[in-house]
């Protein structure tokens, strides 16, 4: 699996593909903070949320 084919539009992804990319992804941030397990520096978040 290679990621290279993402890298060119991944820095303005969110700017792009959302109307309101800070409300978005400030809900999917609270979603992340406050369902499930508790998070720590340093952790890593995998999202397989896509479409």
């Amino acid at each position: 699996m290679t990621t290279a084919k993402y890298d060119s539009v991944a820095a303005r992804w969110s700017e792009e593909a959302y109307a309101d990319g800070a409300t978005y992804l400030s809900r999917r941030a609270e979603a992340i903070a406050t369902l499930g397990e508790r998070l720590s520096p340093g952790d890593t978040v995998l999202d397989l949320a896509c479409g």
